[in-house]
């Protein structure tokens, strides 16, 4: 029980920590940035459905593809985000000497990298579906288009951040950060 606790804690604090770094401010405009030229995109593919020139069938299938290609500009979005977010949280830590500070207390040093990857992957599970559902929303709005499964699409992209993030979380055990 005491790990539990232990374990919510670091992931919380992680999780605030990571909210607070300008890597967050660059996710968010490059995110509000895709939804907006996607929105603009796909009004374009509804207003080429008004003016006759595409049936209403085109269109969905139009939508589906182009929504394709735009969760692969999320995927990006979100390596990139999970990279620059874990790979100085741990060599940033011991190079400061936070990390000396937090282990010399009675936390077993896999509780702690494990808080760490909990708090990060909530994080970046977090991103990815905000960002996923609004873009479905938006799709949905400016075509009226829904997708057939977007808790699978979602789902696979968190996983797809959930391993990005374990794989720079285990490297920033090892490398140190280049900036």
């Amino acid at each position: 029980m005491r790990t539990l606790t232990t374990l919510t804690t670091i992931a919380a604090v992680t999780v605030r920590e990571a909210s607070r770094r300008r890597v967050l401010l660059a996710l968010a405009i490059l995110t509000a940035l895709l939804l907006l030229l996607s929105a603009w995109g796909f009004s374009r593919l509804a207003a080429e459905s008004g003016a006759g020139t595409m049936t209403s069938g085109e269109v969905k299938l139009t939508a589906s593809i182009v929504l394709n290609l735009v969760m692969f500009g999320f995927s990006l979005i979100a390596a990139l985000g999970t990279a620059f977010l874990a790979g100085p949280t741990l060599s940033g830590e011991t190079d400061t000497g936070i990390a000396l500070a937090m282990l010399a207390r009675p936390i077993s040093r896999s509780a702690y990298l494990f808080g760490k990857w909990l708090g990060l992957a909530t994080f970046g599970t977090g991103f990815v579906t905000i960002a996923g559902l609004a873009q479905c929303i938006v799709v949905r709005e400016t075509t009226g288009y829904w997708p057939p499964q977007p808790t699978t699409a979602i789902a696979l992209l968190a996983a797809q951040t959930i391993v990005l993030l374990t794989l720079a979380l285990m490297l920033s055990t090892t490398i140190s950060p280049m900036a």
